[in-house]
């Protein structure tokens, strides 16, 4: 009996470690909470021109999946603009001196480099870290218009004591497309009508229940109350 149960230990510890594989990704594809849903978020480089041409703009982690977290780095300069994944965690913006950049590439570390290289790399005194970061918007009201969210950045300075960056702007992408640029912390300007709010449609079917209750309430004592005979 004993030696039957060590062979289906191994099974069983398997199965265990699938199942909470499974849950780990069950929760991390949980639906957001009620009354909101998920939106699409980017980052937008709005100015750069008050980094020196000794210098290069990078974003740090960059993260394009919806899936496992795949971090790299983006090369970028004004006007580019670069949507992350919904998993996508804090970005950081450095200055990292123009030769050590060759195109879309930083020399010494490619694209496909390991997490800890790009750590390392990211940690060392030859690049100067914002104390700003790019923080994604999770979720919006369940009702609103807005489908894209973008925060835009601008390069206030890099001096000795450091990058400095400012978040400038707040786009807002609606879902007929268009698109409206606003100060960095201010709502969007349209707003659902009263009739797209869920909790209308709440109330509307409560009303409803209880109108159709009522009838048939009234339908069934009618049939019980005896019929007065006539005159």
């Amino acid at each position: 009996m004993l030696r039957r149960v060590k062979r289906l230990f191994p099974t069983g510890a398997l199965w265990a470690v699938s199942l909470l594989v499974a849950a780990s990704s069950v929760h991390a594809d949980a639906p957001p909470e009620d009354g909101r849903r998920y939106v699409r978020y980017g980052v937008r480089i709005a100015s750069s021109a008050a980094l020196p041409s000794t210098h290069r703009l990078v974003l740090y982690p960059i993260d394009l999946s919806n899936g496992a977290p795949q971090p790299d780095y983006r090369v970028v300069s004004e006007g580019d603009e670069i949507e992350l994944g919904r998993r996508s965690g804090l970005v950081g913006f450095y200055a990292v001196p123009a030769e050590e950049v060759a195109g879309d590439t930083l020399r010494t570390l490619p694209h496909d480099a390991p997490e800890d290289a790009q750590l390392a790399y990211f940690a060392s005194a030859r690049v100067a870290k914002a104390t700003i970061e790019a923080r994604p918007v999770g979720t919006v009201d369940e009702a609103s218009l807005v489908r894209v969210v973008t925060h835009g950045f601008a390069v206030e300075s890099l001096t000795a004591s450091g990058l400095v960056v400012r978040h400038a702007e707040t786009s807002y992408t609606y879902e007929d497309g268009e698109r409206e640029t606003v100060a960095p912390d201010a709502a969007p300007s349209r707003a659902p009508s009263l009739w797209e709010s869920p909790l209308v449609w709440v109330a509307a079917a409560v009303a409803g229940n209880a109108l159709a209750a009522f009838l048939v309430l009234a339908i069934v004592r009618r049939k019980r109350d005896p019929v007065a005979p006539p005159p």
